[in-house]
């Protein structure tokens, strides 16, 4: 895990409301730049939705959301996809009548584009040697000629990483990257989610794989009826006695 010291997001006491529903409430998270951050806490938690906050695809009832030193809450997903912030969805989200390659292709339209893709990026040699650069770095060099929808969920996850990528992003959000998996492609993954951090990549991930999260995370944060019940190391914060009680369950081992 590559070493961090400077916040590079951070959400100030964020709060969402879906009509009467109260989703959020005084979230503030910090992500240290070059650092693996993990949220975890069960369904409902508000997990998804403040990452949705984040990423511009919501706005929030109050609160703030900086993204280095400069507030971006409220602004629209492009906007905050070009300034460095990558969201990948738990379902992925890819193209997929078309190969492996177009998608990162499309992708890196969409960094220049807002969102364009095809339409606005010009296919040159340089850019296919990227989205091939791209492709070999999340291990699916074997497979740009192949379409996204045929691939084993393991791939598409990995595709919906090289789409992020393609944007040069500062910080990847990752949405219960492990969801689905076999505990072999969960192993794999986890393996490339270090090697990119150990390149300079933060990432801020959601996990209901808690094992899975706690062998990634430096920092980890427990959200719990839309509110920060737990944060610090990932070794403290599962052993919290609150989050046993409210989360992981008198049984939870660890692992």
């Amino acid at each position: 895990m590559a070493g961090g010291g400077r916040i590079l997001l951070e959400t100030v006491r964020v709060t969402k409301y879906f009509g009467g529903l109260r989703a959020l409430h005084n979230v503030s998270v910090k992500v240290e730049r070059g650092r693996i951050t993990g949220i975890i806490g069960p369904n409902g938690a508000g997990k998804t939705t403040l990452f949705k906050v984040i990423a511009g695809f919501l706005k929030p009832t109050s609160g703030s959301v900086v993204f280095e030193g400069e507030r971006i809450d409220g602004k629209p997903p492009h906007e905050i996809a070009v300034k460095g912030i990558a969201f990948t969805f738990q379902v992925p989200q890819g193209l997929p009548s078309l190969t492996v390659l177009d998608n990162i292709i499309a992708a890196l339209g969409s960094r220049k584009y807002r969102g364009l893709g095809f339409l606005g990026v010009r296919v040159t040699k340089d850019v296919v040697s990227e989205a091939y650069r791209i492709a070999k770095k999340v291990g699916l060099e074997d497979y740009v000629e192949r379409s996204a929808g045929e691939l084993p969920l393991g791939l598409q996850k990995r595709l919906e990483i090289a789409r992020a990528l393609a944007l040069q992003p500062k910080l990847i959000m990752l949405d219960e990257p492990a969801a689905g998996m076999s505990v072999e492609e969960a192993e794999e993954l986890k393996q490339l989610i270090r090697e990119l951090n150990g390149e300079g990549v933060t990432f801020m991930l959601i996990e209901h794989n808690v094992p899975f999260a706690l062998d990634l995370s430096d920092y980890m944060y427990v959200l719990h009826y839309g509110e920060v019940l737990a944060e610090g190391k990932p070794e403290d914060v599962v052993s919290d006695k609150r989050v046993v009680e409210a989360y992981l369950g008198a049984g939870y081992a660890g692992g």
